[in-house]
């Protein structure tokens, strides 16, 4: 079924049922069959929440936690799921006021900006850029919420908390390799 809405995307969204679609999603994410869980990580990343037009116009919290859990699940295979839609999942978090905006200038609660800037090629400066690309602010946005959000669960839930830095450890290691200070907490 959640396949099937997926493909039927748009429908999903003209008539306003994303948000009750996503609850009905969630319903399932402990259930003991991993590809169902796997179908549901794979449908609530796909969720274009900018395009919803129910009373929910971003990613919910509570659909976010549920996704937090999956990235921690005990099967491997749903923890590599979930972490390979992650991105999918930021890109369409829609957290930004005005999705359409053109940015020039990097928002003030931009949770990145607090890290250095190191360019792509070493020995290089930094503003030099191969493909001259823009930067994207609406996910760059998106991302700074989800981030706060994971550090928020990570040093709130005390089990999932070493499940995913062992985990992201292990997926992730250049992320984790500047923050080992979030080691301490377990």
């Amino acid at each position: 079924l959640l396949i099937a809405l997926k493909s039927a995307k748009e429908l999903v969204y003209q008539t306003g049922i994303v948000y009750d679609v996503a609850k009905f999603a969630c319903e399932n994410y402990q259930d003991n069959y991993f590809l169902l869980r796997i179908a549901v990580v794979e449908y609530l990343a796909s969720i274009e929440w900018a395009f919803a037009s129910s009373s929910c116009t971003h990613l919910p919290d509570e659909i976010f936690e549920i996704y937090m859990h999956l990235l921690a699940d005990d099967d491997q295979r749903v923890r590599n799921a979930a972490a390979k839609h992650l991105s999918l999942l930021t890109e369409n978090a829609n957290y930004n006021s005005t999705p359409n905006n053109i940015a020039l200038e990097e928002p003030a609660d931009y949770f990145c900006s607090d890290f250095p800037k190191n360019s792509l090629t070493i020995g290089m400066s930094p503003h030099y850029d191969f493909l001259q690309q823009p930067f994207n602010f609406l996910i760059a946005g998106n991302l700074s919420y989800i981030l706060r959000k994971m550090f928020y669960i990570l040093t709130t839930s005390a089990n999932e908390k070493q499940q995913v830095i062992v985990y992201l450890k292990t997926v992730y290691p250049f992320l984790c390799s500047d923050y080992m200070y979030f080691s301490m907490f377990i």
